[in-house]
């Protein structure tokens, strides 16, 4: 996102600052789309079998956590974060509020880690101010990396500023599991 979101790209600053607002709507936007397409479906399921719903979710984190250990599970994923040629053929604005809509969204995207699955699949189980405000700052949290293109005068410099070791990303995904394996027992503990 920053590669495309930055003040190199565009007339500078000015638009680097519209684009990443357009974004950070885009992502809260598609973020509340997710959490209705999960309380919509956990609701029809749950209508049938309440149980159901929760063995679902919890089958489902249970997979994630296990594809973030390193276990070969398949995941029905796009294998592509979002699709670059919207960059060719749309304004700058729109590719940031539709980049941010996909990434809030969560499921049109590269899925890589257990804790946005997770964290949607327990939020239709608590109350809705406690959920919206959950999807809003996930959302955010999505925008954070925009922030590396601060001072940034080219894009070969925002680039830079990308460093990732297998360390750090031991880290996220062991935080993944953790945070996902929580939320997985809080589920139980919300429905027992």
């Amino acid at each position: 996102m920053a590669l495309t979101i930055n003040p190199a790209v565009g007339r500078g600053r000015h638009d680097w600052i519209g684009h990443g607002a357009l974004f950070v709507v885009g992502a809260i936007v598609g973020a509340l789309a997710a959490l209705a397409v999960i309380i919509a479906l956990t609701a029809a399921v749950s209508a049938v079998s309440p149980a159901a719903s929760v063995a679902a979710a919890l089958f489902a984190i249970v997979w994630a956590v296990l594809h973030d250990i390193g276990l070969p599970t398949s995941l029905p994923y796009r294998q592509q974060q979002v699709p670059e040629t919207l960059r060719d053929v749309l304004p700058p604005s729109v590719v940031a509020a539709v980049f941010g809509a996909m990434l809030g969204f969560g499921f049109l995207t590269f899925f890589t880690y257990s804790v946005q699955l997770a964290v949607l699949l327990v939020l239709p189980y608590v109350h809705e101010t406690v959920a919206i405000a959950t999807v809003i700052v996930f959302a955010l949290g999505k925008a954070v990396v925009l922030l590396s293109a601060v001072g940034a005068e080219t894009v070969d410099v925002v680039g830079s500023r990308f460093h990732w070791t297998q360390r750090g990303a031991r880290v996220l995904r062991g935080a993944s599991v953790l945070v996902s394996a929580t939320l997985a027992l809080l589920l139980l503990d919300a429905v027992a």
